[in-house]
């Protein structure tokens, strides 16, 4: 259900870099959640650095909020950066295999493209 890289890269540099590869494949950054700093504000320090970016297409978006306004509830995708020991990984959740929980299967198609997009933007980063 969900797809995981490791690179060589560290946390720093796939943060920095994130945003531009994400626009090459047509996705804007709507947010991004860095946990380490968030926690560590509030009080409740963390080991590992961790950070959600939240990404969306809006011509994906569009079409599968058309067909399945319930998909809302899993927008806008995203792409978890952790440095776990020493070591940077990303990770999302596979779009297509979520709609088996919603049975949405009128936007399966449009969800598989995005799930290949979304793994071309992981693996730009090995």
């Amino acid at each position: 259900m969900s797809y995981k890289i490791t690179t060589t890269k560290s946390f720093e540099e796939v943060v920095n870099s994130f945003e531009d590869i994400a626009k090459e494949k047509g996705f804007g950054v709507l947010k991004v959640y860095n946990f380490t700093e968030i926690l560590k504000e509030k009080g409740f320090p963390i080991k590992n650095e961790i950070a959600v970016f939240e990404i969306c297409n809006p011509k994906y978006a569009h079409q599968v909020l058309e067909k399945e306004p319930s998909v809302s509830m899993f927008l806008p995708c995203k792409i978890s950066v952790m440095n776990i020991d020493g070591e940077t990984e990303l990770s999302m959740l596979k779009p297509a295999e979520v709609l088996v929980l919603l049975k949405a299967e009128s936007v399966k198609e449009i969800f598989e493209e995005v799930d290949v997009l979304l793994k071309e933007i992981l693996n730009e980063f090995k």
